[in-house]
Formats: structure tokens, sequence, C-alpha cells
């Protein structure tokens, strides 16, 4: 009794130790231990709320004093961006934060279109007209925030404007700094420029295609072009990195460089901050090509997550040191190299039996990845396929749409 009425001055100590720690990961891994052994999801909040200004520390920003609209409008008014969304066969969790920064990570994805286009777009362009307006052409809806406060509050995944306050903000649009009852308009009018933002997926929310992390890499791209802020492509896969801990979903990097790099691509990192990701690609033959396309399906499942909730809980679990979980990690990263050789090798029948395997890892890592209605679907596939997996992290189904990556048998295959 006298440790439990004790232990709350106990935890408070030990946190006052953890905030002057050297070890930028130490913190990160102590709080997550004192939300277990306090029961205090508080505790978790700042394990992750640090794991993001670490994130955030270390990625160029354009938080200037000055909003970006000052930049002179030049040649180019505006620009839109196309992208592909993104399967991801092997690896995927490897990528995550704080994963990857401990240990490197390791995917196997690759880009693809729906039904013959490139489903993700992101278009901004400069105005004279002194206003912003954000379109979310999915929902069919369009807003123009009156003051700067509706554009920093950004932070909620479930705001359908989030990436696009949250990348307005990153940009220097809104600098940080902007008194919230500032109006848009007088800002525009100062700088003499208004901004037109609009995107659209025809990907259903939550799909498990990566469209979150691929829409915000089309719209930071679109918003440098028009704002004539240079960026290079290792630079736009760290901001997309840092708007997604802004945003607080969290998120690796496999999905920006999947649906913004064509074709089936190996993507490693070593650990450290920022990450640098090596790409690369599969060189395979045409008629291999051919093969693979034509016995590839992705099914839609109607199925749903939200993945925020799913990577604090996964994360979470890694933060712990988790010995199942630790294990699970290194077996996935294991197999999306494995995978790589299978399809270096030409042998479908492995590479099937490989994703069939990822997904058995997926439903260690997190058991309520399944329930009995893709159970079902899996047994009625099972006859007319080498294996598969549900696109991304597989898991939280019954709560966003979910897609089924199948690999057909060949002959069997309709």
């Amino acid at each position: 009794l006298a440790w439990r009425a004790g232990a709350p001055q106990r935890i408070r100590l030990a946190a006052d130790c953890l905030e002057e720690a050297i070890d930028p990961w130490l913190p990160v891994r102590g709080y997550r231990a004192l939300e277990v052994a306090s029961q205090d999801p508080r505790w978790g909040d700042r394990a992750f709320s640090t794991l993001a200004r670490l994130v955030r520390a270390h990625t160029p920003h354009n938080g200037h004093v000055e909003s970006a609209l000052a930049n002179p409008v030049g040649g180019q008014r505006g620009a839109e961006v196309r992208a592909a969304a993104r399967i991801d066969f092997g690896g995927g969790w490897t990528d995550t934060p704080p994963y990857c920064l401990e240990r490197g990570g390791a995917v196997l994805n690759a880009a693809i279109e729906i039904n013959g286009a490139l489903p993700i777009s992101a278009s901004a362009t400069r105005t004279i007209e002194p206003y912003i307006a954000l379109a979310n052409r999915d929902i069919d809806v369009t807003i123009r925030p009156q003051y700067a406060g509706d554009i920093l509050n950004f932070a909620s995944p479930n705001d359908p404007f989030a990436l696009h306050k949250a990348a307005l903000v990153f940009r220097g649009v809104i600098p940080t700094d902007t008194p919230a009852d500032t109006s848009i308009e007088s800002l525009c009018r100062r700088y003499g420029s208004g901004l037109q933002l609009a995107t659209a997926t025809g990907i259903p929310r939550g799909s498990g295609l990566g469209t979150s992390s691929i829409l915000a890499g089309a719209i930071l791209k679109a918003l440098g072009s028009a704002l004539g802020q240079a960026t290079t492509a290792d630079l736009l896969y760290d901001e997309v990195l840092c708007v997604e801990q802004m945003i607080t979903t969290g998120g690796g990097w496999q999905d920006q460089i999947g649906g913004l790099l064509p074709g089936i691509k190996l993507l490693t990192s070593t650990p450290g901050l920022p990450q640098r990701v090596k790409v690369a690609p599969l060189p395979l033959s045409g008629a291999f090509r051919r093969a693979f396309d034509e016995r590839l399906a992705l099914i839609y499942t109607g199925q749903r997550r939200l993945a925020k909730d799913l990577l604090r809980r996964i994360m979470g679990r890694w933060m712990a040191r988790e010995p199942e979980m630790v294990s699970c990690m290194e077996e996935i990263a294991r197999l999306a190299r494995a995978m790589r050789a299978a399809l270096l090798g030409e042998d479908l029948a492995l590479f099937g039996q490989l994703l069939t395997a990822h997904w058995g890892v997926l439903k260690r890592i997190d058991p309520g990845c399944t329930n009995p209605f893709i159970d079902d679907l899996w047994a009625a596939l099972a006859p007319f396929i080498s294996g598969g997996k549900l696109a991304g992290a597989g898991g939280g189904v019954g709560r966003p749409e979910e897609h089924v990556i199948r690999q057909g048998r060949g002959e069997h295959d309709d």
C-alpha cells in the first residue's frame, strides 16, 4: 500500500530523468514503459508526441515569419501532380517510426494504376483574388477558411482537410506564429496572392493502398511548385513523414515512395534521422512481368480500419519490446527480401506462398486483423490462388476499407 501511495511521485521522478536523457530514444521507450506501469494513457501520448518532435526537428520546413505567398508568382502560377496507389507485398511496418529509426526498414512494394489511370492527384494554383480555397473532390466539398486559426487547427486525422491544412502550414503559407484571428483575406491582400488547393483520389478512404501518404506527397509537391520552393525526391519523402506526424496519424516512408516512384522495388533504410531510403527497382523480364500482371488481382473487400489507432497499438508494442513483436518485425523484413528473390528467380508459386506467410505474421502482430468475413473470403479463394494478404497494414478489420492482394495459380485462375 505504501508503494502504491508513492507510485505517482516515483513515476514523475522517472519522467524527469527521461527528459534529461542524452539518448533520444530513451524518452520514447521510457514514456511507453510508464504507460504500461501506470496504466495511464497520457504517458503513451507523451511517447508519441516526443517521437513526432524528433521527426519534425530533423526535417527542414518553411516555418518563416513571412508567408510563402510573398514569393513571386513567376512564370508558373500553378501545378498538378498525379500519382499511383501502392500495394505492399512485404516488410510493411518496418518503415514506421520508431522502428525504422532504430533498426532500419525493408519493404517490397509496387506502384499501381486503378482502372488504367493514376488515381491520386493534387493541384495548387496561385490566384489574384484574396482567398484560400481547399477542395476535396472525393467528397465534393470546397471550403474557404476565414481565419488563420481555421488552418492552424490541422491536427485531426478525421478532418477531410487535415492534409491540406498541415501542408499549407508546413510550406509556410500560414506561418505557425500567425495569430489565430488573422483573417485570410487580409493576409492574402498583404502579399497580393491567394491560393487554390484541390485533391482527388477515387479510392475509398483507408483502402490499405497508401492513399493518405501518397496524397500528402502530391500536395507538398504541387504546393512547392506553385510557391517556387525547390525540393528533391529524398526531401519530399521526409516532408511527408513530418506532415503525417503533424496531423497525428504517424506513418512511415514506404507509401509515398511506393506511389510516387513507378514499378516494383525493394526499399531499405539504415537507422537514424533523417531516414535515407535506398530504392532498388526489380529488373523483371517482359515475359515474367506479363505473367505476374495476369495473375495478380486486387479485390475490394469493403472492410475498414483506422490506421492511426492501429499504428499506435503496434508501435506501442515495439516500444515496449514485447518479444513477439520483436520477432515479427524481424520476420517481415526477412520476408520482404525473400519475396524479392522469388520474383528475380521468376518463381510465382513461391512468391504467393511468401505473401501468405506474411499474412500469417500480420495476424500474430494484430490478432484482430481478420474477421469471419475475411476468413470466409480466404476459404473461397484458397483453391484458386498461390497466396495472398490484405493490402496495407492489414489490421483493424471492421474499421476503413481494405483490399486483398491475390496471387493466382495460372491455369486455375479466374
